[in-house]
């Protein structure tokens, strides 16, 4: 999985909020709200992200015909 600056992302072990990704470096992501590091194994994408990266797609294939 490839994880960007601005995702939103959830934590898998913590219930409830989701996070926005403010760094991402060669071992550790570090979420918006959190000064904890993260491994990219304990993160996963929100729904809410995999619902924009759908419409981006969908927008870019409706541009490109």
């Amino acid at each position: 999985m490839q994880l960007k600056v601005g995702d939103i992302v959830k934590v898998r072990y913590l219930p409830g909020p989701r996070y926005i990704i403010r760094d991402v470096g060669p071992i550790f992501i570090l979420l918006e709200g959190s000064d904890m590091l993260f491994w990219e194994s304990e993160i996963s994408l929100h729904e809410d992200q995999l619902k924009q990266n759908q419409r981006d797609t969908n927008l870019k294939s409706l541009l490109n015909d």
